[in-house]
């Protein structure tokens, strides 16, 4: 069994997981495993919440066997979670490719079970700054990761791609990193890298393309790194007929309002969770870093965006 290490979890497998750095530190948070059959009762679940996909099919669905949470992926895999977070077993859909088991654990279960077990995760990208690290919050298909991808090429090393993970100590928020990994359309790819052609697919289902530390022209970051800045992405209409980016101070109100859409829950019906959740979004709208951020979803603009922000992040406070 191997130890890995993603966004501030030690995650054990019987299996591979190629995509995790190995675990620097000692003990096991989380343990993972492969399994022929779960033993599952369909009539013993309790179904309680559904993501959809934009032709209204189901995408995952979350439902309660016992004090235990069972994740379905309709046609790719079945996870259980225990009741405390430690422990994830997996029954893929045979034929289902093991990369693509391994991109729904890593970018779609962990997040929930980080959440569940106490920590504000956000469906955001992150990268650091001589300020420290700014995150780029917001739904799939806003631009999170290329937006990132632009700052790596530029040396901006990325802490997270899709799911950011925050921590509090001694009085300050903290961005830690998930794992050196880039997911991105290949249109997306091939116009801010180079050697982009030949990347490996993320999954057997998309077409994204995943970009590693092999790749010369992106670097990752390892380290924690507190939170400078949140940028809240509008709607892409909110853009248009712009040639830069608008940046918006947010109050906390408003900064809590816009990010519960985008934290992850493993269970809706958990109102202690959600009640902390809630707490620590408000100590987090406190700070007042947060900002709603409207640009052009346009390639060949994005250099001016990312110095908008960069120029918007090196601002005073």
């Amino acid at each position: 069994m191997n130890t890995y290490r993603i966004c501030g979890l030690a995650l054990a497998s019987r299996i591979p997981l190629p995509e995790l750095p190995d675990s620097d530190t000692p003990g096991i948070d989380c343990s993972f495993d492969l399994t022929d059959s779960l033993g599952l009762e369909e009539n013993a679940i309790e179904w309680f919440q559904r993501w959809p996909l934009r032709d209204g099919e189901t995408w995952l669905a979350f439902g309660r066997r016992g004090r235990d949470y069972l994740l379905r992926f309709p046609g790719r895999a079945d996870f259980v979670v225990c009741a405390d977070g430690r422990r994830i077993h997996c029954c893929p859909t045979p034929g289902v490719p093991e990369a693509t088991v391994r991109h729904l654990l890593l970018d779609q279960v962990i997040p929930l079970v980080i959440s569940h077990r106490g920590r504000v995760v956000l469906h955001a990208s992150a990268v650091t700054t001589p300020a420290g690290a700014v995150g780029f919050v917001g739904s799939a298909g806003q631009g999170k990761s290329t937006l990132s991808a632009g700052f790596s090429r530029d040396g901006y090393p990325v802490l997270t791609d899709d799911a950011l993970a925050i921590e509090e100590s001694e009085g300050r928020l903290f961005a830690l990193p998930s794992y050196p990994g880039l997911r991105l359309w290949p249109d997306h790819a091939a116009a801010l890298f180079d050697d982009a052609r030949d990347l490996e697919a993320v999954a057997d289902y998309t077409e994204k393309r995943r970009l590693g530390p092999q790749h010369g022209q992106v670097t990752f970051s390892r380290s924690s790194s507190s939170i400078h800045r949140l940028y809240l992405l509008s709607p892409q209409e909110d853009a248009e007929g712009r040639a830069g980016a608008r940046i918006t101070p947010l109050g906390p109100r408003e900064t809590v309002m816009a990010l519960i859409p985008h934290a992850y829950h493993l269970d809706i019906t958990d109102s202690a969770r959600l009640g902390q959740e809630l707490h620590q979004l408000s100590q987090l709208a406190a700070r007042r870093f947060c900002y709603q951020l409207a640009y052009p979803r346009d390639l060949a603009l994005l250099p001016s965006v990312r110095t908008a922000i960069l120029d918007h992040v090196g601002r005073a406070d």
